[in-house]
Parts: structure tokens; C-alpha cells; sequence
């Protein structure tokens, strides 16, 4: 009957004889060189009968036997021990778990006991097991052999012995284990042997194994060393040995070292109890002088900590970035940190030789500078009070101050504090509300404006229509040519404040600005008084930009009025100049309303009166002018400055009194084409279409329709755009054109349109 058979020596002559003789018979064989190998087979192959050599690297023959022993699908293999070691020892194979001893002796005697094993496997297996090693009377003992086994028990007894656990690898594979380490791992020799090192430990241990492993096979290397290795609730260390001439092989030895820890902590323990008692006889024998020695060393460290407080606090004082001070109960000052001298302009001389706390303060602020110290000294926090701080020179600036009070013996004895210049913050919350201001009078402007308009539109609506019916040569003719000029000239204020508001739709284009400037200044140049010398100095390059021209024209007429006015009286010189410039980002702190890019800038300048600082921040406000009554809006400057941040640019002034003005005007250049505005005028439209017309105010309507059927039109009107709806849907084929105001009740403009398309 043919067997699966696996044939296991390190012997290269005996494992194939015996192979080959079994496959002649027709069973089918395998072969392993070691123990390792056989186990590796054993994974996917399972024998009927195994040929195992006793004595063998990777893994023996008794090893191996125990090994298969456990392995639950292997419990019917038939093991037999072949070995010439066999007969030259006390060896019992059964208590290692084989079936039967084969003596290596002669070929031939070696053949007939392998195949009779084969034969006679299946009956022993069921029947009792043969005591006897079958070939022992062909074996001639050798005194040798016997000796070296001897020698291999022995150190086998040696190496069991050892308190050190030791076990053999081979490729990183388990071959060999002591007792001791068997003892460590709290485990069987068979679940040891084969397996892969660092997969008996656990993960973070597994990584250091893996380390260990890897390390040269020719030094040794320890784990552990440092911070023990736990197993099974033992402290250990793992060093790898290196077997000369086998680089695949190496010895690892596990030490326990629990109780050399416990004794080490024990003997520091008693170390550190032992001085302590040497300590304490110490103090007995020598305490007067040790308590002597002791007040000198805490004083002496007291000192130190003291002056080292004092080094920190004052390396913390001088990182500051604000003035940092202390002051006696009496008001001098004690202590200031470096930026006290920059902030107030002391230097150290004036430190040195005395200062007061309330010099730091205007005068008018030391009174309640003085009150709130004797509400700190009283143990209040007041928190943090803002006062006009004074410099060395005079001058001020506002200030943000916090003091505690410095306590020793729980009595107050000075005050410690910080001084924040809020100069900075002050300037922006200037800004803000200057901004707020700004937005609440440009809303209110339009909305005044939006009314002011209509008002407008009706008296010169109707002052046109009377200009009609009344005959040139009457003088009522002439005063209503007055009304309308004075209407005319009240809209275009209106249209100043609606865009100072920004309410006005004025549609920018790419322009060539130069031309515009030449066109305003030809008009300008006739209006100067004779006392007034002009000139202009215009060098640019470049010069398209995105504007509208009416309001370029507006611009140049404030600019130039304002010129003139301050030149009035003394005569002057004004001056317009154009140039190119380019703004890096280098530029954003001389010019923070603007982007780096390509501009026209304008320079209007005249050798007036000049311009005072107290007002020279306020000339761009709304409503704000230095010309007498009735010369001046107050629009002018606001209105031009509302222009220029609509057109992406800036202005900005340079004036000294007596020594003239100059504003310069920035406007950002753009590389579009610029646009030619055509200038023609059509006359007014007549005909006879059907139009009806929607306004909420009567006026206006009735102006509306005067106008409008004069020029014959047929005109339908109505004042609310719910009956305007409700007449358009009774006849819609009738109306050639609607027109109708945005801003009504019940409905609004856009909404009417939408319900009539």
C-alpha cells in the first residue's frame, strides 16, 4: 500500500538512500535536512511514517518527536528514530513519543529494518510497540561517539542549569531552549521550538526583538539594558551573541533581573536611610554650629533668590514694549524700565537724581492721579483709567495707566504699574467715527438731495413752460430766465450732494485724461484775476484712466476755485502739473489708499495763505469752508474726495500758512482704449404718440403733462400706480410709452414696469 513518507536527517548520504529506497518502493517522499525544515514541511504535508535522525542541528530528533506529538492532525504518524547514537546511549525513544528505534549500521541492515518498518507500520500501530532497537547487534559501539555524546549531555546539563535563559535561533526561528527560558516564558518546549522570535512577545517589545535580530551577526547586542524588558511579570534583558562562522545562527541570552532591581532599589533605599541616620547624628553631635551654618545658607539663599527676582522682573520689565514703573509711598519713583526713557524723554541722569510719580502727569489730570492712589494704597482695584501723559518737553499724549499696590507686613509701601500710549488707538477710533460721520451725513444728504431734486425739477419745469408763453420783450421774461439760472445752479448742487453721497449712477469709461484737464483749463484760464500768473508743467506718458469725464471737469473746478480764492486778495502764482508714477508695495506706508500700480498724478499749487493744521484735516469734511457767507458750500473738497475713492484714486494736501497749498491728485491708469464722447445735442422730440404717465407728486405730474403736450404728445397721467396698472390693462394696445417715477407708495417703479410686461 503506498505511504506518504518524511525523511528527516542532516546526513546528505543517508536521507537520499533511504529516500530512494521508499520511492522505489512507490511510496511518495519528502525530505528535510533539519528539524526546522521538517516542521515547515509538516504545514502542508502530512506523512503516514516519518525516518527521524536522533541527532541533528535546527531542532533534534527527541525535540522534533515531541513537537509532532502534539500536533493533533499527526497523532497516527508513524515515528521511527533511525540514529547510531541510539545504540551508543541509554535511550528510551518511546518517552520522546517514537514508535520504533532503527540502529544506523551496516547498508544492508539499515535497508531491511527501514523497509520492515514500512511493512509492518500499520499493525504496530494498533499492537504493542517493540521495546528493543532493531539493528543494535550490527552496530560496533564506538568509545568516541559515546563520549561526544557524553559531552553534549553534559553541556546540555550545563546549559539547563543556568539561571540565564538561552535559546538558539536559526534565521530568526527558535531551535534550542533551556529550561530557564522555558521557566520565563511559562510555556512547553514544543511551543517554543520553530517559532519566529519576536512573535513571542508582545508589540512594542516585538519592535526591539526585530532591532535586536537585525544587529550584526558578528557583535553582540543587548535590549533592555536601560528600561527592562517585561515578561510574564518579570524585568528582563535580551543580548544576542554571535556564533562564529554562522551568521544565520545566533545565541540569545535572557537575563532576569527582577531581584538585582529589587535589590539595587533596596540597597539605594537603605543607602539613602543610612545617610539620612548618619545626617541626623550628625546634627545631634554638631547643632549648635549646624543651626548657625543653616541661618547663614538660608540667608545667603534668600539673597540669592531675592536678587534673582529681581534680575528676572527686571529682564521682564525691559521686554515690555510699554512703560513699566514702581513708586514709593512718598510719590518717587524707584524703578522704570528702559521704555519710560523713550516714551516720556527722561533719560537716566534725570532718574538717577529724583523724579516724582506725577510728573509723568499733565496738570490738569494730577489731582484724580492723586485720588486714585489713595484708593489703591486703601486696597481698591480701580482697573484700568486713562489720563494726558506728560513728556520731559511739555507735550502730551493720552495714556492708559493700571496700578496695584506693592504690600509688605500686609501695609502698603508704593505702588507698581503699567503706562499703555494709546496715541495709536485714539487715531483709529478717530477714524472710525470720522467714517461713521461720514456715512450718516452722505444718507442723510441723499435722501435730502433726492427731495431737493424734485422740488427742483417742478419750479424750473414750469419756469421753462412760462418761459414759453411769455414774450421776450416782457420783463417778467428776464426774471424768469433768473429763476431758471438759479434752479439750474441749485441742481447742480444737488447733483454735488447726491455725489458726495454716492447716490448718483455716473457710468465710468476708459478716457485719455490729459485732453480732459487741457479742455477744463482753457475755460479756467479766461476766469483768472490779472493778479494771478498760471502756468503749466504737463509730462505724461500714459494717460488712459477710468473716469467719467463731467466729473474730472468737477474736480478741476474745485480745485481751480479754491486755488484762486486763496490768492485772491495777495495775487500768485498757480500751478498744474501731470507726471507719472509707479507704487510698489514699498510704497503702501507713504501711500496706504492706494495699490501698487501705474498713475497720473496732479499736482494744483498756488502761493497763497495757506492751509492751518487745526483745520487742515477737516477740509475734506462736508459742509466745511473758511470762505465768509454765501461764498462758499462746504461741498467742494468733500465732493472731490468722494469722486476721487470712486474713481479707485486719492488726494491728499501739503500746506504750510503763508507759504501756499498744494493738493495732489492720484489717479490709477488702466490699459483699455479710451472711448471718444460724442458731443451732439438733439432738439426736443415732437410727435403724437400715446404716453402715459405715473408720479405720486401732483406737480410734477401737471408739469409733466404741459410739457409733453406742447411738444404733441397725447398724455394720459395718474398719480397712483394701482390705477395706473388698472388703466393700462383696460386698453394696453392703446399706450405707445410708460414713464413712470421709481419711489411711490403701494408700489414702486420697477415693480409697475414688471406687472405691465
Amino acid at each position: 500500500m503506498k505511504k506518504n513518507i518524511l525523511v528527516v536527517d542532516d546526513n546528505p548520504q543517508m536521507l537520499g538512500l533511504i529516500a530512494d529506497l521508499l520511492e522505489d518502493e512507490g511510496h511518495q517522499v519528502r525530505t528535510a535536512e533539519n528539524g526546522l525544515s521538517a516542521l515547515d514541511i509538516l504545514i502542508s504535508f502530512i506523512p503516514d511514517i516519518m525516518f527521524i535522525d536522533l541527532v541533528m542541528p535546527k531542532i533534534g530528533g527527541d525535540k522534533l518527536c515531541k513537537i509532532i506529538r502534539k500536533m493533533q492532525h499527526l497523532q497516527n504518524c508513524y515515528l521511527v528514530i533511525v540514529s547510531a547514537a541510539a545504540a551508543e546511549m541509554d535511550f528510551d525513544y518511546a518517552e520522546i513519543g517514537a514508535d520504533a528505534c532503527i540502529a544506523k549500521g551496516p547498508i544492508g541492515s539499515i535497508i531491511g529494518h527501514v523497509l520492515a518498518a514500512v511493512r509492518d507500520s500499520d499493525s504496530l500501530l494498533r499492537g504493542e510497540k517493540p521495546k528493543s532497537i532493531k539493528g543494535f547487534d550490527a552496530v560496533h559501539l564506538r568509545q568516541m561517539t559515546k563520549e561526544l555524546l557524553s559531552q553534549n549531555r553534559h553541556w546540555e546539563a550545563i546549559l539547563d542549569s543556568m539561571r540565564e535563559g538561552i535559546l538558539e535561533t536559526f534565521e530568526d526561528r527558535i531551535v534550542y531552549v533551556n529550561s530557564a527560558a522555558l521557566s520565563l516564558f511559562g510555556t512547553s518546549l514544543e511551543d517554543l521550538l520553530s517559532a519566529y522570535l519576536p512573535d513571542i512577545f508582545d508589540n512594542i517589545v516585538s519592535l526591539q526583538v526585530e532591532k535586536l535580530m537585525k544587529s550584526r551577526a558578528d557583535e553582540s547586542f543587548e535590549i533592555g539594558y536601560s528600561k527592562a524588558i517585561k515578561i510574564n511579570n518579570k524585568l528582563v534583558t535580551l543580548k544576542k551573541l554571535p556564533v562564529r562562522g554562522e551568521s544565520s545562527t545566533s545565541i540569545i541570552m535572557i537575563t532576569d533581573v527582577t531581584e538585582r532591581l529589587k535589590a539595587e532599589e533596596e540597597l539605594r533605599k537603605a543607602h539613602d536611610e543610612l545617610e539620612l541616620r548618619v545626617e541626623q547624628r550628625t546634627a545631634e553631635l554638631v547643632q549648635a554650629n549646624e543651626k548657625l551654618k543653616r541661618k547663614i545658607q538660608e540667608h545667603e539663599q534668600a539673597q540669592e533668590a531675592l536678587q534673582e527676582s529681581k534680575e528676572r522682573f527686571r529682564e521682564l520689565a525691559e521686554l515690555l514694549p510699554e512703560t513699566i514703573f514702581e513708586m514709593d509711598i512718598n510719590g518717587n519713583l524707584t524703578f522704570v524700565n528702559r521704555k519710560a526713557f523713550d516714551h516720556f524723554g527722561y533719560t537716566q541722569q534725570d532718574f538717577d537724581q529724583g523724579l516724582k510719580g506725577l510728573e509723568l502727569f499733565h496738570p490738569d489730570d494730577r489731582s484724580i492721579a492723586m485720588k486714585n492712589t489713595k484708593k489703591i494704597m486703601s486696597g481698591e482695584n480701580i482697573g484700568l483709567n486713562e489720563y494726558t501723559a506728560m513728556k520731559k518737553d511739555k507735550s502730551t499724549f493720552p495714556a492708559l495707566i493700571h496700578s496695584t499696590a506693592i504690600c509688605r507686613d500686609e501695609k502698603p509701601v508704593g505702588l507698581r504699574g503699567f503706562i499703555i500710549d494709546i496715541t495709536e488707538t485714539k487715531r483709529l477710533e478717530a477714524q472710525l467715527q470720522h467714517a461713521h460721520k461720514m456715512e450718516a451725513i452722505g444718507t442723510l444728504t441723499g435722501g435730502i438731495a433726492h427731495d431737493f431734486n424734485n422740488i427742483l425739477g417742478i419750479i424750473i419745469g414750469n419756469t421753462e413752460l412760462a418761459l414759453d408763453d411769455v414774450p421776450e420783450w416782457n420783463p417778467a421774461h428776464f426774471n424768469l430766465e433768473e429763476i431758471k439760472i438759479a434752479g439750474l445752479r441749485a441742481k447742480d448742487i444737488v447733483r454735488q450732494l447726491l455725489g458726495f453721497a454716492h447716490k448718483t449712477d455716473q457710468k465710468l469709461i476708459p478716457i485719455k485724461l490729459v485732453p480732459v484737464i487741457r479742455d477744463s483749463l482753457k475755460f479756467l484760464r479766461a476766469t483768472l484775476p490779472t493778479s494771478v500768473t498760471f502756468r503749466q508743467n504737463i509730462q505724461v506718458s500714459a494717460d488712459t484712466v477710468l473716469a467719467n469725464s463731467t466729473q474730472i471737469h468737477q474736480i478741476m473746478l474745485n480745485l481751480y476755485t479754491n486755488a484762486a480764492h486763496a490768492m485772491e486778495e495777495t495775487g500768485g502764482t498757480l500751478e498744474i502739473s501731470m507726471q507719472n508714477l509707479v507704487l510698489d508695495n514699498n510704497s503702501a506706508d507713504i501711500y496706504p489708499d492706494l495699490s501698487p500700480g501705474y498713475y497720473v498724478v496732479m499736482k494744483v499749487s498756488d502761493t497763497g495763505q495757506g492751509i492751518s493744521p487745526e483745520i487742515k484735516d477737516r477740509i475734506f469734511d462736508p459742509y466745511f469752508t473758511t470762505k465768509e457767507m454765501g461764498k462758499g458750500s462746504g461741498m467742494g473738497l468733500s465732493v472731490v474726495h468722494g469722486i476721487l475713492q470712486s474713481h479707485q484714486g486719492a488726494i491728499s494736501v501739503d500746506s504750510e500758512p503763508g507759504k501756499g497749498t498744494t493738493f495732489t491728485v492720484f489717479f490709477p491708469v488702466i490699459e483699455e482704449e479710451a472711448v471718444i464722447e460724442s458731443k451732439s445735442v438733439d432738439k426736443f422730440p415732437t410727435g403724437n404718440e400715446r404716453i402715459l404717465f405715473i408720479d405720486d407728486e401732483k406737480s410734477i405730474v401737471n408739469m409733466a403733462q404741459k410739457m409733453l403736450e406742447r411738444l404733441g404728445y397725447q398724455v394720459e397721467t395718474k398719480k397712483n400706480p394701482v390705477d395706473a396698472l388698472e388703466l393700462f390693462h383696460s386698453k394696453p394696445d392703446w399706450f405707445d410709452l410708460v414713464v413712470t417715477d421709481m419711489t411711490m407708495p403701494y408700489m414702486t417703479g420697477d415693480k409697475l414696469v414688471e406687472q405691465i410686461l
